[in-house]
């Protein structure tokens, strides 16, 4: 625990206990001295006579000290002598976050506050912008104005190209240990008004106009011109006290460096900086040093023709380099070459990142790949290019050399020497459906926008492309259809949408979607939509689900789509769980079989039948398990049912684990969290109800930014590529040495672990990675000699 850990009461008089949770099984021992409470009297300094602090919130957000609560109830009166007046709130919310004045706001979309002030000239500051809603809704509106006893005294206007221009804000920003959070991210978020009001009529009045989220008004400050040097003094205290509650409830832990201690030679010193190799399954961050091993090697890297694999160089600063570019070389081999051109140079960006699920701990992490080889490289701040091979599918097998240059602004150039082998032959493609939870990366502007529905359309073909691009073969949210109620018996449901999306996605190449929610929109299907059905004229909700679902089945076969496999419900407990399993059973009750195939993501362990997960699971024909174990398998198959596995993404469960969890026990697809689920600022990791959760992010132009995660993930794939590969071959050379050594790798490996055992790292040291892998090559090779 910190050594100094303030804690801000408002009201001590009211205080019986101060209370630490440190959990049940704390990692470390607590110790605990020196505790008392001090009062916070620096609100009396700065407030003085003449000054108006309203706080804008629900009832029950908190109210920054020395500001006067203003909720949708606080209506002016003569009494009270403020309020609000004529306003029409859209919304009141709580975004839990940044700190107390901001995180609460009402949605004021005409009207506004009124007080009571002696006749003179007053000074007047208003928040009206938005720190995102907790849920993830960005704040965008076309036009917006502010108005003082009735004139205009702010309008902002906004389009599709300037709300890029602030949503992308921090794209290509990254994070550094040296700057400080709330200045670079909070200053950034919030462009105060100020502006000066006669009063001659003894009431200030301040309007907002804008629809939704436009005027977001949290915070209004007034007070006398006169008084303005005070005023002034009092808005640097607010500021001052936001920065105190951000920091005292976000708490930034950083890296502990890693690597051995820096011995740059003379060599190294001359050119500015040390580069090492590390592998790619292991970090760096940005005050790593190399192990001693990992200088002084070249890139070494090995693939099958067609395969992508990653090469990674890593420098450490021995002073300002400035910008720092890398540039890759054609690659020669035995017969030919790899061109430059098929080499993607980027480097690794450090960004913020949640260290737990609300974001009170927070850290920087290397997150991101940036789609440029160009970075600067300040001293001391260790950088890392991440080099993707894209081995060219007629590549012939051999060794093939190349380098790569680096040429900072500030100092020399180097040459660090490449060698990669080309292995004999091609992976077998998958052949399970594998994929993210979500399909596209939107941007959430207004959905009437031709320019910005085109954005949208664009993007969901560039990220399905990506997926397929690196082998993946399912996604969720597809198909959309839409729902339009009953006419004459039958459902009217448009599959305009559906059509296009399963056009797409069956031309690249994917093997199943799945429906999240049912895939039919304008119909809940997390729980039984009893108003829908007796519109529809039915009191059995198992005729009506089946009505519904026989045309979209009929129409699926028709055009020929890719199986589907439509989702029901999302981890649901307690009521929810009831409610949830009496839904699957009216699925199932009108399609015991299938198609169509209903799904609902869960969790289930063990062998009790009695448990009501259990029961959920065998409502659904292939119920999407994230904890689950061989037990559970075993039960779900005795019941009827086939089960598949969400969430857990690493490579270790997109790889062998998923060789298991298919081959042995016949798991149907495998999905986790998620191609692109970026709530509030696709860039900013502490706004709104969680992490950024995205394999994929954008740029202000349209080009994808990949996570370190979404290259683990893809060669994970390939690590169960060479499994499918390797199981086939020695099918085929059956009774062969190299057979019956290949069915003993793949035997031993299946035997050294059990399904629910999901971290690679508890099973296997990190040299494992490499080490199995080259073992499976060795077998493939062995087989097509």
């Amino acid at each position: 625990m910190s050594p100094s850990l303030p804690i801000n009461c408002a009201t001590a008089s009211v205080i019986r206990a101060l209370i630490f949770g440190i959990g049940e099984k704390p990692p470390a021992p607590l110790y605990m001295a020196n505790v008392r409470l001090e009062r916070d009297d620096s609100y009396e300094k700065v407030a003085f006579d003449g000054l108006w602090a309203f706080d804008f919130g629900t009832g029950t957000s908190p109210v920054m000290e020395g500001f006067t609560p203003v909720t949708p109830s606080t209506l002016y009166s003569k009494g009270r002598g403020y309020g609000l007046k004529d306003a029409h709130i859209w919304r009141a919310m709580d975004a839990l976050q940044p700190d107390p004045l901001y995180q609460d706001f009402l949605c004021i979309e005409s009207g506004g506050l009124a007080v009571d002030v002696p006749n003179g000239k007053y000074r007047v500051f208003v928040n009206i912008d938005s720190p995102s809603e907790y849920w993830g809704d960005y704040q965008r509106y076309r036009k917006r104005a502010v108005l003082a006893q009735g004139k205009p005294v702010v309008t902002e206007t906004m389009d599709l190209e300037s709300f890029k221009k602030k949503y992308f804000r921090f794209w290509d920003t990254e994070d550094l240990p040296t700057e400080n959070t709330f200045d670079k991210y909070q200053k950034a978020y919030f462009h105060e008004k100020l502006f000066d009001v006669d009063v001659t009529d003894g009431q200030l009045r301040i309007d907002f106009q804008g629809q939704d989220y436009a005027c977001s008004v949290s915070a209004v400050v007034i007070f006398p011109v006169a008084k303005a040097a005070e005023g002034e003094k009092f808005l640097r205290w607010v500021e001052a006290k936001r920065r105190f509650y951000f920091d005292n409830y976000f708490k930034r832990v950083l890296h502990k460096p890693a690597g051995d201690p820096l011995q740059p030679t003379a060599e190294d010193r001359r050119r500015g900086y040390v580069a090492f190799s590390r592998d790619y399954m292991q970090e760096v961050y940005y005050n790593d040093t190399p192990l001693a091993k990992e200088i002084g090697k070249p890139l070494a890297g090995e693939a099958f023709a067609g395969e992508y694999e990653p090469l990674t160089l890593a420098l450490v600063p021995l002073r300002d380099l400035g910008q720092v570019t890398a540039t890759v070389s054609d690659m020669a081999g035995p017969a030919g070459a790899i061109p430059s051109g098929a080499i993607d140079v980027g480097y690794v960006s450090y960004r913020i990142a949640r260290v737990n699920m609300e974001g009170s701990v927070y850290s920087i992490t290397p997150r991101l790949i940036m789609p440029t080889n160009v970075v600067r490289m300040p001293k001391d701040i260790t950088r890392r290019f991440w080099l993707t091979v894209k081995t060219p599918a007629d590549a012939k097998p051999g060794l093939y050399r190349g380098k790569v240059t680096v040429r900072p602004e500030q100092g020399p150039a180097a040459e660090i020497p490449i060698e990669f082998r080309v292995r004999r032959g091609t992976l077998d493609p998958l052949d399970i459906p594998a994929g993210p939870w979500g399909y596209t990366i939107g941007i959430p502007w207004y959905g009437d926008d031709l320019a910005a529905a085109a954005w949208n359309e664009a993007m969901m073909l560039k990220s399905l492309r990506k997926m397929r691009e690196y082998g993946f073969t399912t996604c969720s949210g597809i198909p959309q259809i839409a729902y339009r109620g009953f006419k004459d018996g039958k459902p009217v449901l448009d599959f305009k949408a559906a059509d296009a999306q399963m056009k797409v996605a069956k031309e690249l190449g994917f093997l199943a979607l799945v429906g999240y929610g049912g895939g039919v929109f304008g119909l809940s299907a997390y729980n039984q939509d009893t108003a829908a059905m007796k519109a529809a004229g039915f009191d059995d909700y198992s005729q009506f689900i089946r009505a519904v679902y026989t045309e979209v089945q009929k129409h699926a076969d028709a055009q020929g789509w890719l199986p589907v496999y439509y989702n029901l419900c999302d981890e649901p407990g307690g009521d929810d769980l009831v409610r949830a399993t009496e839904n699957a059973d009216s699925y199932r009750k009108a399609f015991p079989k299938g198609p169509p195939y209903f799904s609902g993501a869960s969790s289930f362990t063990g062998n009790d039948r009695q448990n009501p997960h259990f029961r959920l699971a065998k409502a659904l024909h292939v119920p999407n398990w994230n904890l689950h174990d061989e037990a559970a398998v075993g039960l779900i198959h005795e019941a009827g049912s086939d089960w598949a596995f969400y969430n857990g993404g690493n490579r270790w469960t997109y790889g062998d684990y998923m060789y298991k969890a298919a081959k042995q026990f016949g798991m149907k697809f495998r999905i986790s969290w998620h191609w692109n689920i970026v709530a509030g600022d696709p860039y900013y990791a502490l706004d709104c109800r969680e992490d950024d959760f995205a394999w994929c992010n954008s740029s202000p132009d349209g080009r994808l930014v990949p996570a370190v995660h979404f290259e683990q993930l893809r060669e994970g794939l390939d690590d169960y590529r060479r499994l499918i590969t390797l199981a086939r071959l020695s099918k085929e050379k059956a009774g062969t040495p190299a057979a019956r050594a290949a069915q003993e790798l793949i035997e031993t490996r299946m035997a050294a672990f059990k399904l629910g055992q999901r971290d690679h790292d508890e099973l296997f040291p990190p040299s494992d990675w490499n080490d199995f892998r080259r073992k499976l090559d060795d077998a493939i090779e062995a087989l097509r000699k």
